[in-house]
């Protein structure tokens, strides 16, 4: 692995045509990559790097990302960004922004960037200036001469003769009246025969940039740490309170979860509730402490996910004592953003939601399935976890799980065994997201043995990630 340090850069963006040192063949359409040089410390050989395109010089998300690994001699490389991308940069992200910046970073830390952002000069847009939108029309031409006049109509019918006017006296001569105006103009001659066609004006200017396309990236405030506390003497689940966004009618996407409690004279138990935009809702599994101090009961991470927006509106946490006259405290400590309810796509956070059973069957039997909360939407998975314990001890218990995808295929896991009669952590994947990734999962199910019949053997699995529609 390489060790993290500075990387140097040193970017050239020039004409495929003259690009003849890479060494490198394109695997892509030239006219979607654009060529890349730059240094970094780091013996000869290989070297996993990963490129970012951003719309502004500092912040804000990646509009476009490629993971490469790429040939360092002398700490110099070069490369073509596009090339490990079926078809190449989408040509959007040129005709969408107006100033692009280049950064890259080790693939074994992605998350920071090696080096200052540095900008794409004109001749990147260039490049990819025969892939952007066609303009619109431009004005029309002028008109074409007038055609001929068409003949004239036939003549009217002739009105009846009136009566005759009885004859006036003779009046005076009068003097001469002024000349008539000229009389109406004669028909048009026949149309000339057609001149040699004029030489071509000059273009247009070009017309305005159209809207851009495409989904909108949503702005977020950033909530690290919001939290809110409460404690009940009720013996029976009690709403100690409830985590909202800071402005009414915003969306939260958590990223960390914490809740405490700690109980004063006698045991408590603690779980909370995710309420969604759409209706839905699902609820924790319990947890339970007898400590009088603070500690941490669930703790579950979601890495975000750059095309979902959340759709949580409110988070409850319940708590009761286990016996008249003790107290129950809880704390409930969240990170995350609240960002407005449009753009991108709505998905529903699913923190440490679990289902659980046990079977005494001597072969594999299901003791436990999860599905989405809404039909027909899929889940994206972040993290998974299987628990297990055994009734008797000196017994095995088996296990294993079965992922099935939307397109009829399935995954099924390696077995594992304990003999534990205590909680166990068998298997705990946890899977990084991708925003160019939508998940296609429509159901887990969790699998369980015993080695002997009369002994029972316990099933629990766990699941992080993000549900959203197809």
């Amino acid at each position: 692995m390489l060790k993290k340090q500075a990387i140097g850069l040193a970017v050239t963006l020039v004409w495929l045509a003259g690009w003849t040192s890479l060494g490198q063949q394109p695997a892509q359409p030239t006219s979607k990559i654009l060529p890349f040089s730059g240094s970094v410390s780091s013996p000869d050989g290989p070297a996993d790097l990963k490129f970012k395109v951003f719309a502004t010089s500092s912040g804000g998300a990646a509009v476009f990302e490629e993971a490469q690994t790429v040939s360092v001699t002398g700490e110099l490389f070069s490369t073509f960004i596009g090339n490990a991308t079926s078809g190449g940069i989408p040509a959007r992200i040129f005709s969408d922004n107006a100033s692009l910046w280049i950064a890259y970073a080790l693939a074994s830390d992605p998350t920071i960037d090696t080096i200052s952002r540095q900008p794409i000069a004109s001749a990147g847009y260039a490049h990819f200036a025969l892939n952007g939108p066609a303009g619109p029309p431009g004005p029309a031409g002028p008109d074409g001469p007038q055609g001929p006049a068409g003949p004239p109509g036939p003549t009217g019918l002739q009105g009846p003769a009136g009566p005759p006017g009885s004859t006036g006296p003779q009046g005076q001569t009068g003097p001469t009246g002024p000349q008539g105006s000229a009389g109406p103009q004669g028909p048009a001659g026949p149309q000339g025969l057609t001149g040699p066609q004029g030489p071509a004006g000059p273009t247009g200017p070009p017309g305005p940039i159209g809207p851009t396309g495409g989904f909108a990236i949503n702005s977020g405030k950033s909530v690290a740490g919001m939290m809110l506390e409460g404690s009940t003497t009720s013996t029976t689940f009690a709403l100690l309170f409830t985590l909202t966004p800071l402005t009414s009618g915003h969306h939260l996407t958590i990223s960390d979860l914490e809740l405490e409690g700690r109980v004063a004279g006698g045991a408590g138990s603690f779980r909370y509730t995710f309420n969604f935009a759409d209706g839905t809702s699902f609820t924790s599994q319990i947890y339970t402490t007898s400590s009088s101090v603070d500690i941490t009961l669930a703790d579950p991470h979601l890495p975000t996910h750059c095309s979902y927006r959340g759709t949580l509106i409110g988070i409850g946490v319940e708590a009761a004592a286990g016996v008249s006259g003790a107290q129950a405290f809880a704390r409930l400590t969240v990170s995350g953003y609240e960002t407005d309810s449009t753009g991108l796509t709505p998905a529903k956070p699913i923190l440490g939601r679990s289902s659980e059973g046990s079977t005494s069957s001597t072969t594999l039997t299901p003791v436990a399935s999860y599905a989405p909360l809404t039909t027909g939407h899929y889940l994206t998975i972040t993290e998974l976890e299987v628990e297990a314990r055994l009734q008797n001890p000196r017994s095995t218990g088996f296990y294993r799980y079965r992922i099935a995808y939307a397109d009829g295929t399935s995954l099924t896991s390696k077995i594992e065994t304990t003999t534990s009669t205590l909680e166990t952590t068998l298997q705990n994947p946890k899977i990084s997201t991708h925003c160019s990734y939508r998940g296609n999962i429509v159901g887990i199910v969790l699998e369980a043995a015993s080695d002997s019949a009369g002994n029972t053997a316990y099933g629990r699995l766990k699941v992080n990630g993000y549900e959203a529609a197809p």
